[in-house]
């Protein structure tokens, strides 16, 4: 019993070595807090917000701390994210996108394409579409804050400046992206709208995958309501539907799904409002 334990002290001692990291000189400042191998992890589940900020005034805007065994570099510098991002050499995020589009969007895509799939949306959203986007958009934005403005004093209404904002832009967004009017679509942005916001207060459980047994169910009434209520925006054969539309209709068969798949189209239509 004695060597048992023993034995199991010395693999635990030996674990806590081979996993244990140190910074160098080129690394981010490094806290591994005080508690071994679990570090922050209380401290971070308990309220991530105020352990993030707390770090940022300790190291800056950049660092790596540890929870539970494993090393997590934070970057909260806005202004540094596309230079992050864009440096395929030192950081590949297909894998982790695949893992997220299951999760989130229930996509499986095996033979999917980063750079083809970049390469479409660049079409579609730079160079002279995105002038042409710029001014639909802004057009829709017009209009939908001429429909907000009361038509006398007693008309008024009180709402938070968050909620306006999301609210605008994202009715915005849908009418410029999925064509409104233009395409017969007699959905009304805000049914949309509130559908998305149920959908988007599960998005980072859903990435997590933490979702609990009612939140799954909602998660998936959800997207099946969106979709529905997407159906009308030209996502079919012969709706007539913009190029931005017909492209992601036909990503799954470029994407390693079937051409065609009705399903696998209502999770690409779904992950481009959410985009």
């Amino acid at each position: 019993m004695i060597w048992t334990i023993f034995l199991l002290v010395q693999a635990v001692l030996l674990y806590f070595l081979l996993t244990d990291r140190t910074r160098s000189k080129t690394d981010p400042p490094l806290d591994k807090g005080v508690i071994p191998w679990l570090g922050h992890a209380l401290e971070f589940g308990k309220d991530a917000s105020k352990f993030l900020n707390r770090m940022k005034q300790k190291h800056g805007d950049i660092f790596t701390v540890r929870a539970a065994g494993r090393y997590v570099t934070v970057l909260l510098d806005p202004h540094s994210y596309d230079t992050v991002i864009n440096d395929s050499d030192s950081l590949d995020f297909t894998r982790y996108a695949q893992v997220l589009m299951e999760r989130i969007f229930n996509l499986q895509l095996p033979h999917h394409q980063p750079a083809k799939a970049k390469a479409m949306m660049k079409k579609h959203f730079l160079g002279m579409n995105l002038g042409t986007l710029n001014n639909t958009s802004s057009r829709h934005l017009r209009a939908l804050l001429k429909a907000e403005m009361p038509q006398n004093q007693k008309d008024w209404k009180e709402e938070g400046l968050f909620n306006l904002s999301y609210s605008l832009l994202f009715k915005a967004g849908y009418l410029t992206l999925f064509g409104g009017e233009q395409n017969n679509n007699g959905t009304d942005p805000s049914s949309v709208y509130e559908e998305y916001k149920k959908f988007d207060g599960l998005l980072t459980k859903l990435a997590r995958g933490t979702l609990k047994p009612e939140e799954k169910r909602t998660a998936q009434s959800v997207r099946q309501r969106l979709w529905e209520l997407l159906a009308p925006a030209g996502l079919t054969e012969d709706s007539g539907s913009s190029p931005w539309l017909h492209a992601y209709r036909q990503a799954p068969a470029r994407g390693g799904g079937r051409r065609g798949d009705a399903e696998e189209s209502r999770t690409y239509a779904t992950l481009g409002l959410a985009g």
